[in-house]
């Protein structure tokens, strides 16, 4: 029989009729106060178990003494037969004097739980059981009282144990239960301290979007100031000049293109594929004088009407086109006032989108931690009624 089958059996009967009622901020202080109460409870069981393993060494040591006293060997029986059961009772005696050792270094050590030092012996006794029924019961063959007043031995300690502790068994069930709840309240703290946390992020993210909401609005009124001043009209106007010069340039570029004569440069360098290859593109894209420096092209045209004043006009009205778009391409690649502010609009509409996102996150985790502390304050308010006590 196991040390722990009473536990099967446990009766759930309450000392008295009357819950007792603890706050849940005392609920701390009061697991202190009932662990002190039941760890004396505790020692005092441990000392009553390790009198009766003091007393059980006693007798097996008693018994083990009688044991080898025993002699069969008068004994007029089949001389095998015989031999095996002096082989099996030595073997047992072994295991006897094995689990004297065993008690004596559990009695011996220091328990400070006594679910521990149950599973202690438990475990030696399981061992001893295991390892000497079949040296047990072939010894008993031949030798009956003396196994037998061994046997009944260990059957007395196993009701002491099992009385002991089954008249103690609310200990056991208590400290449990307080372990329990000790665990619930630590991991209740550690969601508390991740909820205050996160509160705390909540009021910082708030305090810097109302801090981009003010700052947004300054912005706006702004870009409404700048949308009447006269410095916005001028800069708009130059822009819109600047585009309509532009037009007109590339529209007037055809015409340069009638001053040089690619049939005649044609004609010349056929046989120069390398300026045939440079011909051949501005005949197909003239526009690209607008892209390139032109260095080819303008030493073709000075081949081509060379000491004529026609040619230098021609490329330097090219290169004062250039210049021209290039102030003009710059000043449209300019953002004007209003369009810097309007992107500093773009980028605060972003950064409070972002903290916007983040306090929904941190709305649905404080949702959930809270769920979470309800939960664990009903497992606890759940083990703690087991000990007849109600929370408040």
């Amino acid at each position: 029989m196991g040390i722990f089958d009473f536990l099967k059996k446990k009766k759930q009967e309450l000392e008295s009729l009357e819950k007792e009622k603890v706050k849940f901020e005392d609920i701390t202080s009061w697991i202190s106060k009932k662990r002190e109460s039941e760890k004396i409870k505790e020692k005092q069981v441990l000392s009553q178990i390790k009198e009766v393993i003091f007393e059980l060494i006693q007798e097996l040591n008693e018994k083990s003494e009688i044991l080898a006293k025993v002699d069969i060997s008068k004994r007029k029986e089949d001389p095998r037969l015989k031999e095996v059961v002096i082989d099996n009772l030595e073997k047992y005696k072994d295991s006897i004097n094995q689990l004297i050792e065993k008690l004596e270094i559990v009695k011996e050590k220091q328990h400070s739980e006594l679910n521990i030092f149950i599973n202690e012996i438990n475990k030696i006794l399981e061992d001893f059981q295991k390892r000497s029924k079949s040296s047990y019961e072939r010894a008993t063959i031949l030798i009956g009282k003396e196994l037998g007043d061994i046997k009944e031995t260990l059957s007395n300690f196993f009701r002491s144990l099992n009385r002991i502790i089954s008249e103690n068994e609310s200990i056991l069930i208590h400290l449990r239960i307080l372990k329990t709840i000790e665990q619930n309240l630590n991991e209740l703290d550690n969601v508390r301290k991740e909820k205050e946390i996160i509160l705390t992020s909540l009021k910082s993210l708030k305090e810097s979007q109302l801090e981009l909401e003010t700052k947004k609005g300054q912005v706006e009124k702004q870009i409404e100031t700048r949308k009447k001043s006269n410095e916005y009209f001028n800069e708009k106007e130059k822009k819109h000049l600047a585009l309509e010069k532009k037009k007109e340039i590339e529209k007037n570029i055809l015409k340069l293109k009638n001053f040089v004569d690619f049939k005649y440069l044609e004609k010349i360098h056929h046989t120069n594929p390398k300026k045939m290859n440079v011909i051949k593109s501005y005949e197909n894209d003239f526009n690209q004088i607008l892209e390139k420096e032109n260095k080819e092209l303008f030493d073709l045209i000075n081949e081509q009407d060379k000491g004529k004043d026609k040619t230098s006009d021609i490329t330097s009205q090219i290169e004062n086109i250039n210049q021209e778009l290039k102030e003009i391409n710059t000043l449209l690649g300019t953002k004007d006032s209003l369009e810097i502010i309007e992107a500093e609009i773009k980028n605060l509409n972003s950064s409070i989108n972002e903290i916007e996102s983040e306090e929904l996150r941190n709305i649905k985790r404080t949702e959930t931690l809270e769920e979470n502390i309800n939960s664990i304050k009903k497992e606890i308010a759940s083990e703690i009624t087991k000990m007849n006590v109600e929370l408040v």
